[in-house]
């Protein structure tokens, strides 16, 4: 007869909310929101930093990523196998 594993009641830990970083320290997960100062300059606070942001601190940091990676899709590609300091020089 072959033994049998007992089956586990513990299912994995399913990460819920927003896994935003904190903008300051960065860390993953940690932010939190207080629902009754949602206009207040303490709406998003991290507790690993002791951070308070406001929800226009939040919304110039996406405004800020957001240029960028607008920029980004814009710029045309570089060629294959460019490399620093490989740029075709004007003849002499």
């Amino acid at each position: 007869m072959t033994q049998t594993q007992p089956v586990s009641s513990t299912t994995p830990a399913v990460p819920r909310g927003f896994l935003l970083p904190c903008l300051r320290c960065g860390e993953l997960g940690a932010l939190t929101l207080r629902l009754d100062s949602m206009t207040e300059d303490d709406a998003i606070h991290c507790p690993e930093c002791d951070a308070d942001y406001s929800l226009s601190d939040a919304q110039e940091t996406v405004a800020a990523w957001s240029a960028l990676l607008a920029w980004v899709q814009l710029a045309p590609p570089l060629r294959e196998k460019a490399q620093f300091g490989s740029w075709p020089r004007p003849a002499a």
